[in-house]
């Protein structure tokens, strides 16, 4: 999946449909297949880019762009990790033994621990993110 951070965007051509896709701003984005052979034709001048990519017989993973104002929990959940990527504003992590400030464009990895009083992390803070949330898949379990 990938989704545009600054610029004036860009248009996706795929090689295979000759379809065509626009990532426009704000934080235009889209999710495809990375077989998938493409071209990128810039807008005007040069993007920034978040490109989330991952192994899908692995991994399911869900992209989400939230607002950030006050607290944001994330539990404990098995076979699930949370990736954090700050697009503005700020982020720090609560209840931590070393607490973690995140500032724009900086990106974290989060996995709650099992069992004891770690079963949760706290996000606080004000601005954009982007959450990601992957999934292990039960066959890569086993």
């Amino acid at each position: 999946e990938l989704v545009l951070l600054a610029g004036e965007g860009m248009h996706l051509v795929f090689a295979d449909d000759d379809s065509r896709t626009e990532l426009l701003p704000p934080h235009g984005r889209h999710r495809f297949s990375g077989e998938r052979e493409l071209a990128a034709e810039l807008v005007s001048g040069p993007t920034q880019d978040f490109n989330l990519i991952w192994k899908r017989d692995r991994v399911e993973a869900t992209l989400l762009h939230r607002p950030l104002v006050g607290p944001m929990v994330f539990f404990s959940e098995p076979g699930v990790r949370w990736i954090v990527h700050v697009l503005s504003g700020f982020a720090a992590f609560k209840d931590q033994r070393l607490p973690a400030r995140l500032e724009q464009g900086d990106s974290a990895h989060l996995e709650p621990s099992h069992g004891g009083s770690g079963q949760r992390l706290i996000l606080d803070g004000g601005g954009e993110l982007l959450l990601i949330k992957l999934v292990q898949r039960e066959a890569a379990r086993a």
